[in-house]
């Protein structure tokens, strides 16, 4: 039993599982995500992940997953009342230097069901602003929360953060982010 579902099962707390998709088949998630329903779990963050240390992925071609896109591709069309989360990286990802094509993968994701975006934890503000505003310019509108639970709102994002459409990761700005409810904070 994962900790996910233990969680679910034992307290009652709404638990938002990460579900990572390397080296796994369709079959793999689709007992996993059964479990997950079955256990009340009704939202996932889907991840590419990376690979395990040591371990060699030797799936036959087109039998596997290969990045997020793929997974959420996926989920949504077998188990389209999953809510689904993605990851989003302020600072960029590792993998992905060129920043422009770093929020097409973004969009990919978003376009292929995904119902909120989470980002990565962030040092610098800025960065998470420039984000933000290049995600609201190019008409991607929803919900993002912020990838840690440090501070207050003015702290993270000064005096006017609230108003501007920035929310604190809180119960109050996550209700409803999943269940397969599209939700719009910006």
């Amino acid at each position: 039993m994962t900790w996910s579902v233990k969680l679910t099962r034992e307290t009652g707390l709404t638990v938002i599982p990460h579900l990572t998709c390397i080296c796994t088949t369709p079959k793999d998630i689709e007992r996993i995500i059964d479990t997950y329903i079955e256990s009340g779990i009704e939202n996932i963050m889907a991840l590419g992940g990376d690979m395990p240390i040591g371990k060699n992925c030797d799936l036959p071609a087109g039998e596997g997953f290969t990045y997020a896109f793929d997974l959420v591709t996926f989920v949504k069309k077998h188990f389209p009342r999953l809510g689904i989360g993605v990851a989003g990286y302020p600072e960029g990802h590792p993998k992905t230097p060129n920043r422009l094509k770093e929020i097409e993968y973004l969009k990919a994701k978003v376009d292929a069901g995904a119902d909120y975006i989470c980002t990565q934890l962030f040092f610098d503000n800025h960065l998470f602003y420039d984000f933000r505003e290049t995600l609201h310019y190019r008409g991607y509108h929803r919900a993002r929360h912020r990838g840690d639970n440090a501070g207050n709102v003015n702290q993270q994002y000064g005096p006017h953060g609230r108003s501007r459409g920035l929310h604190a990761f809180s119960r109050q700005t996550h209700e409803g982010a999943g269940k397969g409810r599209k939700r719009r904070i910006c």
